[in-house]
């Protein structure tokens, strides 16, 4: 009996599969992982792409240890002044003629295109 791949297993048993189903997963992986990004984001569809920027999105809280060792979820203050000046940003960004403006962080980070160059604007507030 040849042996199994390890990481063939792992599928196999996370997703239910047979190992046919599980050996063409795991290539069709190896291929994606050898992509460019600009290959992967011309494959896919704007369904596809929501998806990936809804699962990529900034949570709300954040886990962090208190005094005690213990694993605690702490909530993310809202920073209005910071959300505001990003909605100004990309407003006089669209109003001079960059393209794909798009606020991918709403108090921090901004993607746009000028021309032909895709660009991030990223916000920070130092303490």
């Amino acid at each position: 009996m040849p042996t199994i791949n390890p990481q063939v297993k792992r599928i196999m048993e996370g997703l239910g599969c047979t190992r046919e189903e599980a050996e063409e997963i795991y290539e069709d992986d190896k291929k994606v992982d050898r992509m460019s990004m600009a290959e992967i984001n011309a494959s896919m569809t704007e369904e596809e792409k929501a998806v990936i920027k809804a699962m990529t999105r900034a949570r709300d809280t954040q886990k962090a240890v208190n005094a005690y060792g213990k694993t605690v979820n702490r909530v993310r203050k809202e920073d209005t002044d910071k959300e505001d000046v990003v909605a100004l940003i990309a407003e006089t960004l669209t109003k001079n003629g960059y393209n794909e403006v798009e606020i991918t962080n709403k108090a921090r980070e901004i993607n746009f295109k000028s021309g032909d160059r895709r660009l991030k604007l990223v916000l920070s507030a130092p303490r």
